[in-house]
């Protein structure tokens, strides 16, 4: 998508993996309420399970994984998930393939002037495709995250051969 010089663009204010995020609506297919998955064998590690959304098989990605952080077990639970009941899943495509990030939260949508958004410092190009721009609001930074590219061309083939 690309955005014009002093654009505005609505995006969501979510928690994740332990920080603040904003995700751009126009990359969320949908918001839902974190449900029952079953075990997807042969996928990527940060791919928890796999969900039936209305017949059609969803990959659920933990972003704690995903982003390189240890989820926290005093979040675990038993109940539906090891995750908490008030964790969301906001659904996207990514690479042509339908994926769902578990968010502990999502707050509000907010305008965003495309001048308050900046290039973010990356380690690799793959954390960079996936966080590659940060939100520059009220003095802090918080990070934009790209949903279209929570999975890697390669991770979708691999998603599609374990399928």
């Amino acid at each position: 998508m690309a955005l014009e010089e002093n654009s505005t663009i609505q995006v969501l204010t979510c928690n994740a993996a332990g920080q603040e995020f904003v995700v751009i609506m126009d990359s969320i297919d949908e918001i839902i309420q974190m449900m029952a998955y079953r075990e997807f064998p042969n996928a990527p590690p940060f791919v928890v399970g796999v969900i039936n959304l209305r017949e059609e098989l969803v990959p659920i990605v933990d972003l704690y994984d995903r982003l390189g952080h240890a989820r926290p077990t005093s979040m675990m639970t038993d109940e539906i998930s090891p995750f908490p009941s008030n964790s969301r899943l906001l659904i996207a495509t990514s690479g042509g393939k339908r994926v769902g990030g578990i968010v502990n939260a999502v707050g509000n949508i907010r305008s965003v002037n495309e001048s308050e958004l900046q290039l973010a410092v990356a380690a690799t190009a793959e954390s960079k495709s996936l966080l590659g721009r940060v939100w520059l609001n009220e003095g802090k930074m918080v990070q934009l995250l790209d949903l279209r590219n929570l999975l890697s061309p390669h991770e979708v083939s691999q998603l599609e051969r374990a399928h």
